[in-house]
């Protein structure tokens, strides 16, 4: 039972660690939508990452599960086992090495899409911003200017300090 327990949680890392390629592979499509401003590839990309992320959390639920179904086989006592642990309960040292090997990967994995995700939040945020300005500069001219006192300083006046006054 425990052999095929551990099979079948070696083929759930491997599904992960291929789920979480094509989870990067559509964050990098997203991040070429986004500085491109391709709206049709950037409503793909997220549709595609949903999808996937869909994809991956039910295959977590259905590694946990596995895990949990193992700490119990092996009287961990309900403390949850990292999968270094796992690894280390399993008899065949070559399942061992796959194990610890995909582990690893998986963690590389994650730490790069965490970096995506970082990066492409950032644009997006940025790209608001800049689209925000914009339309308050297009449809509120009347506050992009700002009335300056002797010393160079916004003084009482009409507005704050516009889109073009904060370039200069």
């Amino acid at each position: 039972m425990d052999k095929t327990c551990f099979g079948e949680l070696f083929g759930l890392l491997s599904l992960e660690k291929d789920v979480l390629l094509k989870l990067l592979s559509a964050s990098s499509r997203k991040k070429a939508a986004v500085i491109s401003g391709d709206l049709e590839l950037l409503k793909v990309s997220l549709r595609e990452e949903e999808t996937l992320t869909e994809e991956l959390a039910g295959l977590e639920n259905d590694r946990a599960a596995l895990s949990e179904k193992l700490s119990l086989s092996f009287g961990a006592g309900g403390r949850k086992l990292s999968l270094k642990d796992l690894a280390d309960l399993t008899e065949d040292p070559e399942l061992k090495k796959k194990m610890l090997s995909v582990r690893d990967e998986l963690g590389g994995l994650v730490g790069i899409q965490k970096k995506n995700n970082r990066v492409n939040r950032e644009l997006i945020l940025r790209k608001q911003k800049y689209t925000s300005e914009m339309l308050r500069a297009m449809l509120r001219p009347e506050g992009t200017g700002a009335v300056y006192n002797c010393s160079g300083k916004i003084g009482d006046g009409p507005g704050d300090a516009g889109i073009f006054d904060r370039c200069v």
